[in-house]
């Protein structure tokens, strides 16, 4: 759904509101799922320290929304679209993680790839607009293009693998901060060029995750010390 829910919306905002809007809804999806422990999962106490990551997680996405345009019915769906595909996000990773807890990071991911595949074929032939044809459309020369899903491949094993070790939260903005970095690292060698908003929103957002990890390492450093 994450990246269905995207596609749709390309086209109707911009990028950057696409990337802005995802955070925001894992951000919130990813606060209750610490605060709760739905699935199964650790919860994670609320701490004052992470009012800070929260505080800038938010300013960069206000940032990053600053060139959000349009308001007709495609692009309000679009918005939503986008905010519930953050949040899917973070339920599917937590389901992953629970069935590596089962069976290992690598079986997780192929069942996982396994299980959406007849799923998205249904889609792709019944979605509006969508066409059997493109079954026999002749390949791109671009032979890249098509290793799009190697790479959600990767980052789903991953995940299977930190998801469990740190915080929801922790593991959203993580995530963005390297889409942000590795993102204005492609548009420089293939554009020559990068979104500032989108560096200035990511900026923000790593800032306040190098406070937090420092503050809470601080605090952690302070209880070991034996009192007298």
């Amino acid at each position: 759904f994450p990246t269905l829910f995207e596609n749709f919306a390309f086209g109707k905002i911009s990028m950057t509101s696409i990337m802005a809007l995802s955070l925001f809804g894992q951000t919130v999806c990813s606060l209750l799922f610490d605060r709760f422990g739905w699935l199964g999962m650790e919860r994670h106490p609320f701490k004052k320290t992470s009012l800070i990551g929260i505080i800038f997680s938010l300013t960069g996405i206000g940032i990053m929304l600053t060139d959000l345009r349009g308001t007709d019915n495609p692009a309000i769906i679009a918005i939503i679209l986008v905010f519930l595909s953050g949040a899917a996000i973070v339920v599917y990773r937590t389901i992953n993680a629970r069935l590596t807890e089962h069976i290992g990071s690598m079986p997780t991911s192929l069942i996982s790839h396994f299980v959406g595949l007849p799923f998205i074929l249904l889609l792709a032939l019944i979605m509006p607009g969508t066409s059997i044809k493109w079954l026999a459309a002749v390949p791109s020369a671009n032979f890249w293009i098509y290793l799009g899903g190697v790479g959600g491949a990767l980052a789903v094993f991953l995940m299977n693998i930190t998801v469990p070790k740190i915080s929801s939260f922790r593991q959203t903005l993580l995530n963005f901060v390297g889409k942000v970095f590795v993102g204005i690292v492609l548009d420089l060698i293939l554009e020559s060029s990068f979104s500032t908003i989108t560096f200035y929103g990511g900026l923000i957002i790593s800032a306040g995750i190098f406070l937090n990890i420092i503050i809470e390492d601080y605090q952690e450093r302070r209880k070991s010390i034996p009192t007298a």
